[in-house]
C-alpha cells in the first residue's frame, strides 16, 4: 500500500523553485493554491481506512518531513 504526495506546479510555486525557497514555504504555497494533500495526510487517511498503520505512516512521513 501506497501513501502519496502530489502537487501542480504554478507560476507561484515556480518562482519560489527557481529562488530557491525553503522547502516548507515551496509546500505551503502548494497548499494553498491546489489544496495539495500530504504525504502524512494521505496516510492518516489510509490509517483511518484501516488500510496500514499509524507506525508504518510515521516511519515514512517522519524520512519525507527531513527530507531524507
Amino acid at each position: 500500500m501506497g501513501i502519496f504526495e502530489l502537487f501542480l506546479v504554478n507560476e507561484k510555486i515556480k518562482q519560489l523553485i527557481s529562488e530557491k525557497a525553503p522547502t516548507q514555504m515551496i509546500r505551503q504555497a502548494a497548499k494553498d493554491a491546489t489544496r495539495m494533500i500530504s504525504l502524512r495526510e494521505d496516510g492518516l487517511y489510509k490509517v483511518w481506512k484501516g488500510m496500514t498503520t499509524l507506525e508504518e505512516v510515521d516511519r515514512v512521513a517522519y524520512k519525507m518531513d527531513l527530507g531524507i
